[in-house]
C-alpha cells in the first residue's frame, strides 16, 4: 500500500510540474508575441496616424456623439474612445497605441496556446495568420476587441465570462455580430432544434444581414455607413472556397460535434452566408474565426488531418499573396 501511495504521489508531483511548466512557458511564448507585435515600427501601417488621433482626441470625439444623439455614442464604440480617453492621461499617443497592441496581443496569444496541451504549435500558426496578426498591426481596435472577448469566452467565472463578452461590441462593432449568433445558437438550443434545421437558419440569416447591413448602419449613424460601400466588390471567391472546406469537413463530423461547436459552425455560415452581399463580411468573421480554427483542430481523424491541411494551405495562400505588396500588404507603399 505504501508503494502505491508514493507512485501516486510522484505521479501527481509530475503532473504539477508539467503543469506549472506549461503554464510558464505559454505566458513567456505569449509575452514573446506580444513585445514583438508592439515594437514593430509600424508609422507606415495603414490607419496608424487614425489610431494615435484616437489616442488624442477619443474623448471630444466621445463627446461630440453623445451632442448628436446618445444612440450614435452606443453604435460608435464608446468602450475603444473611453479606454483611449484614460489611456491618453497618462501616454504619450505612440504609447497607448503600443500599450493597447502589447496587452491585446498578449492576452489573446496567452489564451490560445492555453487552449490545449496539443496545440501549441498549431496555436503558434494560428497566431502569425493574416487575418489574426494584422488585429495587432493595422486593426487594433478590433484586436483589442477580440482580446477581451476571448479571456471571456474561457473564463469559467460565468459572470466574468458574460459581462466581457458583452463589453466586446462596444469596443468593435463587429461583435455585434457574434453576440447576435451566440443568442441565436442559444435559443435554438433552448428550442432542442436538430443541425439539420439551425444550420439552414444561419445561412439565411448571413443573408438577411448581408442585404439589409448597409440601411442599419446608416440608421443607427454607426461610423461604419460611411466607410464601406456594403456591396460585393473585390471578392476573389477564395475565402469561400477554404470555408467552405472547413463548413464541409465539420458538418461530416457529425451531430454530436455539431451540437458541441454550434456557434463555431453558426460563424462560418454567417460568412458564406454573406460573402457575396458585403464587402465588411471578412472583418466580422475575423472575430470569430480565432474559434472556428480551434474547433477545427478538435475534429478526429481524417477530418481533423484535412482540416490542418486546408488551414495550412490558407496560410500560406495569404502569405504568398502579400510577399509583392508594402509592408506585406499591412503598410503604405
Amino acid at each position: 500500500m505504501a508503494d502505491v501511495s508514493n507512485s501516486r504521489l510522484v505521479a501527481e508531483g509530475r503532473d504539477a510540474v508539467s503543469s506549472l511548466n506549461f503554464q510558464v512557458g505559454t505566458l513567456v511564448l505569449a509575452v514573446i508575441y506580444g513585445s514583438i507585435v508592439c515594437l514593430l515600427p509600424n508609422e507606415n501601417f495603414f490607419d496608424h496616424e487614425n489610431y494615435l488621433s484616437y489616442a488624442q482626441n477619443a474623448w471630444d470625439q466621445l463627446v461630440a456623439f453623445w451632442t448628436i444623439n446618445p444612440l450614435v455614442v452606443f453604435a460608435n464604440e464608446p468602450l475603444w474612445l473611453l479606454l483611449n480617453s484614460v489611456l491618453g492621461l497618462i501616454l504619450t499617443p505612440e504609447a497607448v497605441v503600443r500599450t493597447i497592441i502589447f496587452v491585446s496581443a498578449t492576452s489573446a496569444a496567452l489564451k490560445i496556446l492555453r487552449f490545449d496541451r496539443r496545440i501549441v504549435v498549431f496555436g503558434f500558426f494560428l497566431l502569425i495568420m493574416p487575418m489574426v496578426i494584422k488585429n495587432y498591426l493595422i486593426h487594433i481596435r478590433q484586436g483589442a476587441a477580440l482580446a477581451v472577448f476571448l479571456v471571456g469566452w474561457f473564463s469559467p467565472r460565468r459572470k466574468v465570462r458574460w459581462t466581457l463578452i458583452a463589453c466586446a461590441p462596444f469596443i468593435h462593432t463587429s461583435f455585434v455580430f457574434i453576440l447576435l449568433l451566440i443568442g441565436i445558437t442559444s435559443a435554438t438550443q433552448r428550442f432542442r432544434l436538430g443541425p439539420s434545421l439551425r444550420l439552414p437558419a444561419f445561412l439565411g440569416i448571413g443573408i438577411a444581414v448581408g442585404v439589409g447591413l448597409g440601411w442599419v448602419a446608416s440608421l443607427v449613424g454607426a461610423r461604419q455607413a460611411d466607410e464601406y460601400s456594403f456591396g460585393a466588390t473585390g471578392i476573389s471567391g477564395v475565402g469561400f472556397l477554404f470555408w467552405a472546406i472547413i463548413f464541409l469537413l465539420m458538418s461530416f463530423e457529425g451531430k454530436k460535434y455539431l451540437k458541441k461547436y454550434m456557434f463555431e459552425t453558426s460563424v462560418v455560415l454567417f460568412y458564406l452566408g454573406t460573402y457575396f452581399f458585403v464587402e465588411v463580411t471578412a472583418r466580422i468573421f475575423e472575430s470569430g474565426a480565432v474559434l472556428v480554427c480551434l474547433a477545427a483542430f478538435n475534429l478526429t481523424g481524417w477530418r481533423r488531418h484535412a482540416a490542418l491541411v486546408v488551414l495550412g494551405a490558407l496560410l500560406a495562400v495569404q502569405w504568398v499573396a502579400r510577399l509583392n505588396q508594402p509592408l506585406l500588404g499591412f503598410g503604405l507603399a
